[in-house]
Order: C-alpha cells, then structure tokens, then sequence
C-alpha cells in the first residue's frame, strides 16, 4: 500500500440534509513526499448503505501511498435508503468543497483541478450521480459494485435497488472504472444473463466517454470493502491504480497496465467472470464488451499481402516513390514496417517507398494488436533498381 500519513477532518455541511451540519472524516496524503513532490490528485470515497468510512480506509491507504491525497467520511445513514442517498449525495459534494479551503490540512498538497469520485455500493451510485453535476475538477470515477446507468432499477445493481423502477439516470460526464461483484443483484437471483452488469458502460459508451467494467471472478459485494482478503483488494489496487494515472496524471502508458496480459503474476483474464461479461471503451486503443477473452487472446492478426512493385524497377520510377499495399482480416490490427536493415515503424498502407540506391531492397510488413500479440512471420516484397 505504501506509506502514508492522516489527519481527523471535520466536513461541513452543505445543505444539511435533516438537520447534519458536519461529517467526520480522515484525510491522507503521502508520507514520502520527496517520492511524490508537489500538490496530488485528490480521491474523494464514499461508504455504502449503513457502513462509515473504515469500510473504504484500505482504499485510502492504498491511493495515498501511490502518491494522492485520499479523504475518507461517514454519511449518516438516516431513517431510510432515501434519507440515507440525500446524505451521502451531500457528504460527498460537501467534501469536494471542504478540500478547497483552508479546512484542510492538506491543502498545499492537493490539487483541486484533478480529482476523482470513488465508493463503494450506494458509495458507487453516489460517486456516479454527483459526477452528473459537472463538478469542477472531477476528471474519473471509480464505483466499486457497480457502474450504474441509473440510481434506482439499474439491472446490474448489487442489493436491492434492481428490482426498483428505473430513476435517476446518470449523466456519463468523466471516464469512468466500474468493479462488479460475480453474483446477480441480491433481488433478482434469477436474472443473470451474460451482459447483466453492462448497462452503465453501454451508456458511457453511448455517451463517447472511455469506461471499462470489470465484473471480478468470484468476488462478492463485501470483497469490495474491508472485509475483502488482502489478495483480493491488491487486485483492485491494480486496477484503480493505473485508472487514476491515466485520467488524473494523464498518463496514456496507464492503458497498457489496464490492457496487460498479466496481473501481478497471473493471466488477466483468470481475474474476470466467466458468468458475466466485462468490458472496455478505451479509444483508440480498444472497443470491446468481452474483455476476457480479448485478454485471453494469444494469436497475433496476419498480414495479407497486396500489390507491389515489379521484381525490377529503374532509378527513375524508384525516386517517384513505390507502393505496397497490404490488410488484416482483423479491423483492430495495426502494422509496422521494417525497409532493409532498418527500423521497425509504425506504418499503414499503402505504404509509400522512395529507394532509390541502387541494387537489392527488401520490404517486410508485420501486423500486431493491442494485446501486444505481433505476427512472427511477416510478409515481405523484394526488389532490385536497376540503371
């Protein structure tokens, strides 16, 4: 987790929803601040329905020992799962105002300008509803079972709140990383078709916004919070850690740690369900909504060759260029190519060759995919310029 250092904050309250004025929270920040100088991103996490803030402490201690400033409250659960919404909705936008002021401690070391929402359970519907409301500085969200489309009635919901009437839809407003447990909702035990925990990343993606879903094999709604083992929550931290580089560090090498074939030592497709599907809308790099099996993928896509140009060609025709056309049957391939003894580059084709030295020249073409799977055998044009 690394290290980090806390202090007891004391949140007010915005609106006061019956009659709170203040919610007692923990802030944390780095402890090594030589390793991670200058003001952090800041996450902000929220408990889920009748919980407080210890249920997401590992997550705080995890995130600030990666170099954030994490603040952790407890949201009154009140007299019922209404009272207890409108409090939550008020902690969390309460917090993100108390991190701006001179109320907190950290102040000097957090910067407000980029900033993630996190929770777990009524915490993740909670986290998704306020980054509806375009909060200045909020650039990603993370909801931990599960990312919703709708407050109440989203199918993919983890208790209870399926088998509502659907209200409240979310407006999908910052990228977004949504963990699900691998058991239907509580309510609906018999509705478990694959897709099922899917209807907030469709409307994300529907939306154009990058969000993955990662529905966690064997995990329960628990295994989200403390009473999660320690293998399991390293898994998470995995995960949310490469999230918050790449939206809150900007961070596009963060991609490949979400995309990797191997997760601390393990095949990344042994983490995700094989009940229930998970996805990933990270453009340009990957569209899918069976991410398993795109992890699972050990087959590099073929280059189908094309046109080229004849066995001879003269200096004259060289000079003026060469084309050399080529395809995959796979549409998510990309290619490099490598001229001679050169470099292997990226390229696409038609790919256009000015050599014009005389004698023997050789154009070889290998075809990859974002899974880091690349062709062994690449196809290959030869060709001498004569005089």
């Amino acid at each position: 987790m690394g290290e980090s250092v806390s202090e007891t904050v004391s949140i007010p309250s915005l609106t006061q929803p019956g009659g709170i004025t203040q919610f007692t929270g923990t802030i944390l920040r780095p402890a090594n601040q030589t390793a991670f100088p200058g003001p952090r991103p800041v996450v902000l996490l929220q408990h889920g329905l009748g919980g407080n803030q210890c249920a997401q402490w590992w997550t705080a201690q995890d995130v600030a020992g990666h170099g954030y400033i994490a603040l952790v409250w407890t949201a009154p659960t009140g007299a019922n799962e209404i009272e207890a919404f409108l409090n939550a909705v008020d902690a969390m936008r309460s917090a993100l105002a108390f991190v701006r002021t001179p109320s907190n401690p950290y102040l000097a070391s957090s910067d407000n300008e980029r900033i993630a929402l996190a929770g777990h359970s009524l915490g993740s519907i909670v986290a998704g509803w306020v980054q509806s409301f375009d909060e200045p500085g909020v650039r990603a969200l993370i909801a931990l079972d599960t990312l919703r489309r709708w407050v109440n009635g989203d199918p993919g919901g983890a208790v209870f709140e399926c088998a509502s009437a659907k209200a409240l839809e979310m407006t999908p407003r910052v990228p977004a990383l949504g963990f699900a447990k691998d058991e239907p909702c509580n309510a609906r035990p018999d509705v478990a078709p694959p897709d099922l925990k899917l209807a907030g990343f469709e409307h994300w993606r529907a939306a154009g916004v990058p969000a993955v879903e990662l529905v966690m094999a064997g995990y329960n709604h628990l295994d989200f919070a403390t009473p999660g083992s320690e293998s399991k929550h390293r898994d998470l931290a995995y995960y949310i850690e490469a999230w918050l580089d790449r939206w809150l560090h900007d961070d596009p090498a963060a991609t490949d740690r979400l995309l990797a074939g191997e997760v601390l030592g393990r095949p990344a497709e042994s983490l995700l369900s094989t009940r229930f599907l998970s996805a990933a809308y990270l453009p340009p790099e990957l569209e899918t909504t069976d991410l398993r099996a795109f992890l699972g993928d050990r087959i590099a896509p073929v280059t189908v060759k094309g046109k080229g140009p004849k066995r001879k060609v003269t200096r004259s025709r060289a000079r003026r260029g060469l084309r050399f056309r080529f395809s995959s049957e796979d549409p998510s391939a990309s290619f490099e190519c490598r001229l001679d003894k050169g470099e292997w580059k990226p390229c696409a084709s038609p790919k256009r060759v000015r050599r014009a030295k005389l004698g023997r020249h050789t154009l070889r073409v290998r075809a990859g995919d974002a899974r880091g799977n690349v062709e062994a055998k690449p196809v290959h044009w030869r060709w001498k310029v004569v005089g």
